[in-house]
């Protein structure tokens, strides 16, 4: 636990000092690791330094506290291209010890007042950061807190004569919980607490239009839009025998995103290299990817705008701040003679064409029309919802075993999802996670089917064998939601501080015929019945039929929304509790 965190900023206009001072106490043997602490900071041309560290150990020691300060020469600095790190452990550590150290960051930057990233993985007990900052410098500033914010000083400072002589900021927290990943977010930086602080000079505030202008003249796009590409793969000659918009667009995405592969590294222009050497190496990042696809359509007839936009993990774009820093990547709109819009990243070779990308899905963006010279901040969405149907034909035995066939077929998201995992895991892996942790369970004869045709679904079948633990010599017990999609609750903490965010509107229908064993009568079935939460956002409908020596279910899990807000995660908990109660019910058979 983090027992006291100070950090005091002095925000001079030509430099700037941060002092840090941290108390820890380790708690338990799983908490010893705290005791090793890596301090990282930016060296590029000088940038920042490090002075005046030191540290120390505090034990109890028949009832007197005995310090033993860390030996300086067990700093151990590593240095990078732009980076340097000190990293040390604290000696003589054990539970109940108390480590604590405090460090002096010179900055050669005026106005610096760095955001106050106040929780941690680890429970804090007390936060505090005193920022003084000169006159020059005025800041926004955007807290994400959940519990109590204590502001002492939020503003300007005067003197004696009451003449305003720069900022004060006095803030703190108590009690904060350590950060946990939440099921269904963005990513950790939407929501973890703390206080962002943007600084800036002068009167000019820069808007998103005033950016944009800026971006559409800026020489190097207007060149990067209007590079000759060598196509020696004969593509636009091939394209220009389409009939639609959507044939070629089709056509071009898939040459892009098969031929190109990405680097890994997202951004909003393609870095220092020319884009036609990119093209011929085949490699780059995200936006010269793009661009690269954005000359192929062009040269094809097809028009494209450029979106600047921040991926899911990456995080929300705040709207209120215009700056380019908000966006992390380039993708491309189009709207086709017939009006279809397209968003399009050919970046992933697993991206469809005819969907949104998925990492870019409720996210912000900037869009910039090269041909109009126009703006607009767009919403990236996609109301059409992804399906996944799975099928199961199984036989039950007398002696506990199920046997039988699974096809599933995935839509949309769905089945870029499994194609990706499919290549990353390969298929032994990849059959594993089919059977979902289930070791009384065996796949056999996977077979795939539609991997090169983005419009049709991924098609899988596979046999498979499982063992009924819980059958005894008089009944058999039988759980029809092997297979589904919906095997853990992800919903059962009591609170919840990050919105959900599904990204997509989604469908899961799941099938089920299981043939009885003729020694065996129905002790009990699920019940048909529909659940559903109150706005209809999410509904789950199961119908159970008997015919034929055969038990029919039917199961439709419908996700008409994709964003639900903290305050209506309550709602959300209780209804996930009682689907995967319904579930979760059992075939029960008696032998007769």
């Amino acid at each position: 636990m983090i027992l006291y965190d100070r950090t005091e900023v002095t925000a001079n206009e030509s430099n700037s000092i941060i002092k840090h001072h941290t108390q820890i106490k380790i708690l338990t043997e799983k908490g010893l690791p705290a005791a090793h602490i890596t301090i990282l900071y930016y060296t590029k041309g000088h940038f920042s330094k490090i002075k005046d560290l030191r540290g120390q150990t505090l034990n109890l020691d028949n009832g007197i506290v005995k310090a033993t300060p860390i030996d300086k020469k067990l700093f151990y600095e590593q240095k990078s291209k732009d980076f340097t790190s000190i990293a040390f452990n604290f000696p003589e550590v054990k539970v109940g010890s108390v480590v604590e150290y405090d460090y002096q960051e010179n900055v050669d930057k005026g106005g610096l007042f760095p955001s106050w990233m106040f929780q941690k993985d680890m429970p804090v007990k007390y936060a505090v950061v005193d920022a003084q900052t000169s006159p020059v410098f005025t800041y926004q500033i955007f807290p994400t807190v959940y519990g109590e914010f204590n502001q002492e000083k939020n503003g300007p400072m005067v003197n004696d004569h009451n003449q305003y002589t720069g900022n004060r900021f006095l803030w703190s927290v108590k009690n904060v919980p350590s950060f946990s990943e939440e099921p269904f977010a963005t990513c950790r930086e939407d929501y973890i607490q703390k206080v962002e602080v943007y600084g800036r000079t002068g009167v000019f505030t820069p808007n998103w239009q005033f950016l944009a202008q800026m971006a559409l003249y800026d020489p190097h796009l207007k060149k990067w839009l209007k590079t000759d590409l060598k196509d020696e793969s004969g593509w636009i000659e091939k394209v220009k025998t389409f009939n639609t918009d959507e044939q070629k667009i089709a056509f071009i995405f898939d040459k892009i995103k098969t031929t190109m592969k990405w680097n890994g590294i997202n951004w909003v222009g393609p870095g220092e290299s020319e884009l036609a050497d990119i093209w011929e190496k085949k490699a780059g990042n995200s936006a010269a990817i793009n661009l690269i696809l954005y000359n192929y359509l062009r040269a094809a007839g097809i028009k494209c705008s450029l979106i600047y936009a921040s991926t899911r993990d990456h995080g929300k774009m705040k709207e209120e701040l215009p700056m380019l820093e908000n966006f992390n990547t380039m993708v491309l709109q189009t709207i086709t003679a017939s009006g279809k819009t397209y968003i399009l990243d050919a970046s992933n070779k697993y991206n469809s064409y005819v969907a949104a990308p998925w990492n870019l899905l409720n996210c912000r963006g900037m869009k910039l029309n090269p041909d109009s010279s126009s703006s607009a901040m767009i919403d990236i969405v996609n109301n059409e919802t992804a399906r996944e149907a799975l099928i199961v034909s199984a036989e039950i035995k007398p002696d506990g075993k199920l046997t039988g066939t699974v096809h599933i077929n995935s839509f949309g998201y769905h089945r870029m999802v499994l194609l990706e995992q499919y290549e990353k895991l390969g298929e032994k892996k990849y059959t594993d996670g089919l059977k979902n942790n289930d070791n009384n369970l065996t796949i056999s004869s996977l077979k795939r089917e539609n991997l090169e045709t983005d419009s049709l679904p991924l098609a899988q079948t596979f046999e498979f064998k499982a063992d009924l633990t819980s059958t005894d010599e008089n009944y058999i017990f039988v759980s029809p939601n092997i297979f589904s999609p919906a095997k853990i609750n992800p919903f059962i903490s009591e609170k919840r501080y990050a919105p959900i965010d599904f990204g997509n509107l989604n469908t899961y229908i799941i099938k089920g015929r299981y043939l009885l064993p003729k020694s065996y009568k129905i002790e009990s079935l699920p019940a048909s019945m529909i659940l559903s939460t109150k706005d209809g956002g999410i509904s789950f409908r199961r119908s159970v039929e008997q015919a034929d020596g055969a038990i029919f279910l039917n199961y439709t899990i419908t996700y008409a929304r994709s964003i639900y807000t903290t305050d209506e995660y309550p709602a959300i908990h209780d209804f996930y509790k009682k689907m995967f109660e319904m579930l979760n019910e059992q075939i029960v058979l008696k032998k007769t």
